[in-house]
């Protein structure tokens, strides 16, 4: 009887012929499973270069409309806030022209009144409302003006106040506000 003896491999591991004989096939194998998980590794790297590359251009695009659209509403809220500017200056405009109509008014009633309680003014009122309405009946008003009235009911107001308020009237509003 002869007995075989194994070497040992290099693993320790005896020799084995029918476990040899498969070493091709495992090899085969291996190098089968190596290149199909190189080449599944090279997809996934390929996949996740193009899915960061989409996200990328994803994220650029949506800066850009973030920007478009900040931009919009920047333009929208200075519209907004330079139109509310646009009214308050008017506004405080308007008030001013109110407040200077109102001390022009004042002063000419002020010179209006003065001015009828000079005897020759307000004969003259007189006469212009006699030969306005003839045959009219003159009365005095308390502000110093005239008023006067036909049997017929016509009547024209002549008052310090209704004299100013009809030269105000005849003025060309604009015109007080130019520059001189």
């Amino acid at each position: 009887m002869s007995t075989v003896v194994e070497e040992p491999r290099a693993h320790g591991v005896p020799a084995d012929p029918k476990r040899d004989s498969l070493a091709p096939l495992r090899a085969a194998l291996l190098a089968a499973a190596t290149a199909e998980a190189d080449r599944l590794r090279e997809e996934a790297e390929a996949d996740a270069r193009h899915r960061l590359e989409t996200a990328r251009h994803q994220a650029d695009t949506l800066v850009a409309e973030a920007r478009t659209d900040g931009e919009a509403d920047a333009a929208w809220v200075l519209t907004t806030e330079r139109t509310a500017a646009r009214r308050a200056a008017r506004g405080v405009v308007l008030a001013a022209q109110r407040e200077a109509y109102e001390q022009l008014r004042r002063a000419s009633l002020v010179a209006v009144r003065a001015l009828l309680a000079e005897p020759a003014a307000r004969d003259g009122l007189a006469a212009l409302l006699r030969a306005r309405l003839p045959g009219a009946t003159l009365r005095d008003l308390d502000d110093g003006g005239l008023a006067a009235e036909t049997a017929d009911g016509r009547r024209v107001d002549a008052s310090a106040e209704a004299l100013v308020d009809r030269a105000l009237r005849s003025v060309d509003g604009a015109r007080l506000w130019e520059p001189a």
